[in-house]
């Protein structure tokens, strides 16, 4: 029924021109009979109305013919043309009520004669679309009718004659309606005798082509048959047992006796490969003639070929061929010896698969890659596409293969590998590089947004855990995109760049993916200038410790500083520690960094209490790095020993993060720290994660609340509550709570009135240098919660 209602729509749509040219011949007839009986403002309102209609339905024929839809969506077509129907009976059953002449029988029976000649032209071009017909001569015919039955008045020769001209109009639309019915039901009985005698056509010459076959086949096999038993007479046994297949020719090098081996190698038994041409064993049809001219200059030739066994698969043999004469010295028979050559192939092919394949994956190699590339540009440049190189590197994987060890790492990459090719079509190229680094070939895109739906469903197939050992690991990628040509016109460029893209992507947060701009090369030459100014730095001392006040809310004085770096950069200025911290964290430096900061601020520490000006601890940061180190607790006894600070005047400050990552041995750790007099806090707290249990058994002192619930904390309800609940959790843990990033008025006072204990932030004070710090507690030895000091 769908093929018979899309045929509908195409009917309806073939007839459409007659329609519309129907319909604007009666438009001009009306217009001409009622041009001086209906103001022409109306007249040419109505008009007007009526050929935008009908432009309208012809652009939605032109654009009907133009996509010519399938047969699912025709019925959608067929509706849109309903809705054209519906209107243009419309117009033309306004006309009822803005072009009617009262008390003129002769125009009133112009336009019911219009009327009807629509209404009868509607049978032959719509009823073919019942709901198209309906559509229109209702909306047509039934507002005249109307009007000429319930507009007459009976008592007046006018009235009876319009009464009845309604009648007559009602009578002929009923007339039409039967007309319309009958013509709909004829045409759909043809359309179905059509197409069943289309199904019955295609059964018969698939019915034809079979018998065809079975004929063809009938004959070869009787044809075969007959030449066996004039074969079975001819029989040789010389070298019936030699290992190497062996033929017998004729002087026409057809085959007129084979071995056990020569079936054995090729499957062909006596009945099948006696009487055909040697040729036809042989891949390369072009090596008969060169055959054939060496056999008669030496009568000899052998070589290698790939042979065809009768499965059609092909296998490599070294093949002899020797002329064996007869009397007078000609040609009467050949002597065909195989040699399979497949093992021997294969060997050669297991090499040149290890030398452009990645043995762990099965991808393609950094060397088959670069082959694949510049193979898919030189293509791109014949037919003037596009190229993508999407450049993927798996975040954290080394710490999941130091955590877990190279064989769970090697299981990830495998997964990785697996879930790229299933994501990909057959002509994408997916690589592996190295590493946890694959690289992925786009050929034959639009544009760019279906790049970008290749990389969405990469990312969300990799982002599926993947279960090892009955544990669940979920690896994310970070990847680069180039283009060629957009972005350069060359292979080595195009890794350069989609490389460049990718570190990007690594820069801003990793799991993600960007496509190459021109700006992220400038950004990466400054990322790794400032990698190598920051290893220079360490040596050059450029580094400097800088120390921000925290005040106790309870006695309004200085309660401790905390140890902040800052660099002094010979070209930048002193730079924020954002500037660097990530990159320190990303090379390692982080941990000799973070080593000097530490020996320095318990250096200073000790100076002022020698000094008898600043009785107070200092708290620094540890990396994760440095709290995952297995003699980070006697790097801190030995900087404690070499600077003389008493370990009470030491605080560190964790995140939850680097706490809660291997909880076990961060209670053991905490508690040899303990266990020297440090004290240790929890920093940004409520931004990482926490197990409750786990804070209550580790040893900590204090939680730092994070800057980023303390900012709105006076004007967003949400975050004066997390900080209330902070607060409160804290101290029933008995442990202080330090507010950091406080630089209002109005902050202070929330986090007082909620019993917060110390506070850190601009408000009282920046981070200062030593000498700074001095001057600032002479200048305010006590804290106001009115005005801060800076």
């Amino acid at each position: 029924m769908q093929e018979v209602r899309a045929e509908q729509v195409r009917l309806l749509f073939r007839s459409s021109p007659g329609i519309y040219l129907g319909g604007l011949f009666c438009l001009l007839l009306t217009v001409f009979l009622l041009r001086n009986q209906i103001p022409h403002t109306v007249l040419a309102l109505w008009s007007g109305l009526f050929i935008v209609l009908t432009f309208c339905r012809a652009f939605l024929s032109l654009n009907y013919w133009k996509r010519l839809p399938e047969p699912a969506y025709c019925h959608l077509w067929g509706w849109a043309m309903v809705s054209g129907s519906l209107v243009s009976g419309a117009i033309w059953g306004s006309a009822a009520f803005y072009l009617y002449v009262p008390h003129a029988i002769i125009f009133q029976t112009y336009l019911i004669l219009i009327i009807c000649g629509l209404l009868a032209g509607s049978v032959s071009s719509l009823a073919v679309y019942m709901p198209a017909y309906f559509a229109f001569s209702l909306t047509a015919g039934s507002p005249f009718v109307l009007r000429l039955l319930i507009g007459s008045n009976l008592n007046t020769p006018g009235g009876t004659v319009t009464f009845y001209l309604g009648m007559l109009l009602l009578f002929f639309m009923i007339v039409m309606f039967f007309f319309a019915v009958n013509t709909h039901r004829t045409i759909i009985e043809s359309l179905l005798y059509r197409f069943r005698n289309l199904d019955l056509i295609d059964t018969l010459e698939a019915q034809i082509h079979e018998t065809r076959q079975i004929n063809s086949e009938l004959e070869q096999e009787i044809f075969e048959r007959r030449q066996a038993e004039g074969r079975l007479r001819l029989t040789y046994k010389m070298m019936e047992h030699t290992a190497e297949g062996v033929m017998a020719l004729d002087a026409s090098h057809i085959i007129v006796w084979i071995n056990a081996a020569f079936t054995h190698l090729t499957h062909y038994n006596f009945g099948s490969a006696v009487g055909r041409p040697f040729d036809f064993l042989l891949h390369d049809t072009t090596l008969k003639d060169l055959v054939q001219d060496a056999l008669v200059v030496n009568s000899h030739w052998e070589g290698e070929t790939s042979i065809r066994r009768q499965d059609n698969s092909m296998f490599p043999s070294y093949v002899s061929i020797t002329v064996v004469p007869n009397e007078s010295g000609e040609a009467e028979h050949h002597v065909v010896v195989l040699t399979d050559y497949t093992q021997k192939k294969e060997q050669e092919a297991k090499v040149r698969y290890l030398a452009t394949h990645d043995t762990l994956t099965q991808l393609p190699n950094r060397a088959l890659f670069e082959c694949n590339l510049e193979a898919a540009l030189m293509r791109a440049r014949r037919l003037k596409t596009r190229v993508a190189l999407l450049f993927i590197d798996l975040d954290q994987f080394k710490r999941i293969n130091d955590a877990l060890g190279h064989p769970v790492g090697d299981e990830i990459l495998v997964s990785v590998g697996a879930r790229l090719r299933e994501n990909l079509r057959e002509a994408d190229a997916v690589s592996r590089l190295g590493g946890d680094e694959f690289t992925i070939i786009l050929e034959h895109f639009n544009d760019l947004k279906d790049v970008e739906t290749v990389v969405r469903k990469i990312c969300t197939g990799l982002s599926r855990p993947i279960v090892i050992n009955n544990e669940e690991l979920v690896v994310t990628p970070s990847i680069g995109i180039s283009i060629f040509p957009d972005d350069c016109d060359d292979a080595h460029t195009l890794v350069k760049y989609s490389d460049i893209a990718m570190y990007e992507v690594k820069g801003s947060g990793r799991n993600a993916w960007r496509f190459y701009s021109p700006g992220m090369t400038g950004s990466l030459v400054e990322h790794l200038s400032l990698e190598n100014a920051l290893r220079r730095a360490l040596k050059n001392h450029e580094l400097e410790v800088y120390f921000q006040p925290k005040m106790s809310l309870k006695t309004r004085t200085v309660s401790g500083v905390e140890a902040l770096v800052r660099w002094s950069h010979p070209d930048y200025g002193l730079l924020e520690p954002d500037r660097f911290i990530s990159l320190a964290e990303e090379t390692g430096l982080i941990v000799p960094m973070g080593e000097w900061i530490l020996a320095e601020a318990c250096r200073q520490c000790k100076v002022w209490h020698e000094q008898g000006c600043l009785d107070i601890p200092v708290a620094v940061n540890l990396s994760p790095r440095q709290f995952r180190d297995r003699d980070m607790v006697s790097h801190i006894q030995h900087i404690l020993r070499q600077t003389g600070l008493p370990a009470q005047y030491l605080e560190l400050e964790l995140t939850e993060s680097a706490l809660m990552s291997n909880a076990q041995d961060t209670i053991e750790l905490i508690s040899r720290l303990r266990k020297l007099g440090v004290s240790v806090q929890i920093d940004d707290f409520g931004t990482g994660y926490s197990s409750l249990e786990y804070l209550r058994i580790f040893q900590i002192d204090a939680i730092k609340i994070d800057r980023s619930f303390i900012t709105n904390c006076h004007q967003n309800p949400s975050d004066a509550a997390i900080t209330q609940a902070v607060i409160r959790l804290g101290h029933s843990l008995k442990l202080r709570v330090i507010a950091e990033g406080v630089e209002q008025a109005e902050q202070l006072k929330v986090l007082e009135a909620e019993g917060c204990d110390e506070i850190q932030g601009h408000f009282y004070s920046r981070p200062l240098s030593a000498e700074d710090i001095l001057l600032f507690l002479k200048k305010y030895p006590e804290c106001s919660l009115e005005e801060g000091f800076t």
